[in-house]
């Protein structure tokens, strides 16, 4: 008798469902997870980065944090990825608190324009105003695809600013804001449904000496162990994807006169920068790939060189070989390209609009017959998902791999060897 009462107290799922809707269908639409909801993102414009994110670029009602040196180009990555929102029609908000804004960089690297339609600048000086102007356009009619805060090192509070340099040091002021905003930031990208970015800088923790313990820093760390971002440990928590940009080797020279002593000299006009996945909760967290960044001189504009980076991806597939002094590629709506000598090669390959524009079409077309163990996980774009052997680090194991005695039982099974992306000493992946 008592388990029949206590069956009739129980509520269908359906109904409890519809309930739980019901209640919170204003406050979050979304209460109810749809599990064919797919990754909606904004490409960041650069190949690479969109590459090991595994979806395609910045998710939309997620946090994404770039940390990096100063001149590593997170800026740029923001303008870029503005820039070509701005082409799609979509609408971007940059927080410029470091008020560092170049418009003749942004348009002639990048195409990015302040029209006040697509594109919205604003430089607040400190994280009190910027908090104030968020506030007000969550209130506005404004369909936001991306917004980008450059960068949490300058988001400082009021107190600190105008503050008397005589007066005591407010210990964790600067974290404490910077936490209360990044919470209130990850409901509005949620509910709203935009790319939320921040961009922080790489800072040396204190340390006296390698064996005494100092502020936040082990006994016997290594250098690169003692780098770490200001603001406080929200920003990490909360974001979704953690990218860290590096300066790989002196880049790549070219001898020019010196515009300064009027000498020859070797100077840099292309850096190689590495992306590294630190956190990524969109796809998988090892990949890490090198771009290549054009500086601004007389003779080139600058910003990020999609066509280099996509001759090394093809490189990497064999669709780019270079055998001697023959500069071949095989290509999908081009058999065969050839040319004598590398550097020649490689400069009518990327001023042939029609070779580019296939090579493009090749490498989209290679990422779909890629399995997610070989490259990465692209749920979004192509629908690729990791198998449970590869969830658990085994080898495929097809029918033809299993040889037969005469009687036809199973006697061995050789597993295939696919070829891995190879991890290096510290676990990456590279592309």
């Amino acid at each position: 008798m008592s388990d029949e009462i206590v069956n009739k107290k129980k509520k269908p799922i359906d109904l409890v469902l519809k309930e739980i809707q019901k209640k919170f269908s204003k406050t979050n639409p979304d209460i109810i997870f749809d599990p064919t909801k797919q990754y909606e993102v904004v490409s960041s414009g650069n190949i690479c980065f969109d590459l090991i994110t595994g979806i395609g670029g910045f998710p939309k009602g997620r946090i994404t944090e770039i940390c990096a040196m100063e001149s590593t180009g997170k800026t740029s990555l923001i303008l870029a990825s503005m820039g070509n929102a701005q082409r799609e029609g979509k609408v971007s908000v940059l927080f410029d608190f470091e008020q560092c804004f170049d418009p003749w960089y942004a348009e002639h690297c990048y195409g990015l324009k302040i029209d006040h339609k697509t594109f919205f600048l604003f430089q607040p000086t400190t994280i009190e105003e910027g908090d104030s102007i968020f506030d007000a356009l969550m209130e506005s009619d404004l369909n936001i695809d991306l917004m980008a805060f450059d960068s949490i090192a300058c988001m400082i509070p009021q107190a600190l600013s105008e503050g008397s340099l005589e007066e005591n040091a407010q210990v964790g002021i600067h974290a404490r804001f910077i936490s209360r905003f990044s919470h209130k930031l990850r409901k509005a990208a949620y509910m709203k449904n935009f790319a939320a970015v921040f961009t922080n800088q790489m800072k040396f923790q204190i340390q006296k000496d390698r064996f005494t313990l100092g502020v936040g820093v082990s006994a016997s760390t290594r250098h690169k162990d003692q780098m770490t971002t200001p603001g406080g440990m929200a920003p990490r928590f909360l974001a979704s994807i953690r990218m860290k940009m590096e300066q790989v080797g002196g880049g790549d020279k070219t001898e020019d006169v010196d515009p300064i002593s009027g000498e020859k000299e070797d100077i840099v006009t292309v850096r190689r920068i590495k992306f590294i996945n630190i956190k990524n909760k969109c796809a998988r967290p090892d990949l890490k790939a090198e771009s290549y960044f054009d500086l601004v001189t007389p003779t080139q504009k600058g910003g990020w060189n999609s066509g280099k980076d996509l001759m090394e991806l093809l490189r990497k597939r064999g669709r780019i070989t270079q055998t001697g002094a023959t500069f071949k590629y095989v290509g999908l709506n081009i058999p065969e390209f050839t040319a004598r000598g590398k550097a020649n090669g490689e400069e009518q390959f990327l001023n042939t609009p029609e070779i580019l524009a296939d090579g493009f079409a090749l490498l989209e077309q290679l990422r779909k017959e890629e399995s997610a163990m070989d490259l990465l996980v692209d749920k979004a774009i192509f629908g690729v998902d990791i198998t449970a052997a590869d969830k658990e680090g085994q080898d495929h194991v097809s029918a033809d791999d299993i040889s037969t005695d005469d009687e036809g039982e199973e006697e061995t099974v050789k597993p295939k060897k696919r070829g891995r992306p190879k991890a290096s000493e510290t676990g990456d992946t590279t592309l």
